[in-house]
């Protein structure tokens, strides 16, 4: 699985490719335990490119996003679409995770958290 990285204003952004099913899921956690090892506190996880979401990677983002809580990092997930979209929303996790639109409104949001 690739994933991109660059700050914007502090935030981190965090672009995923791909799919994240089972053979990415795991990946994606070790990745993302790096990312809790450094300073960053604010976090933007972008989906525009994410074409496919199984139950392991649901997981995943369960895990991160508890993580995250338990760290105090503030996130927002961005861009998700299609069929991404449907799996969180039939999971009802839709209004679990803290999801916005655009990257630049999680930018907005978590600037306006300071």
């Amino acid at each position: 699985m690739e994933v991109k990285l660059k700050t914007k204003n502090g935030v981190l952004l965090v672009e995923l490719q791909e799919e994240i099913d089972l053979f990415h899921a795991n990946k994606l956690k070790l990745y993302f335990n790096k990312i809790f090892e450094s300073a960053h506190k604010k976090i933007v996880l972008n989906f525009q490119e994410v074409t496919y979401i199984d139950s392991s990677g649901i997981g995943a983002l369960l895990n991160i996003f508890k993580e995250t809580k338990k760290r105090e990092i503030k996130i927002f997930f961005t861009n998700i679409h299609g069929s991404v979209k449907k799996v969180i929303e039939l999971t009802k996790l839709d209004d679990y995770f803290p999801i916005l639109r655009t990257e630049d409104e999680a930018i907005e949001q978590l600037q306006s958290m300071d």
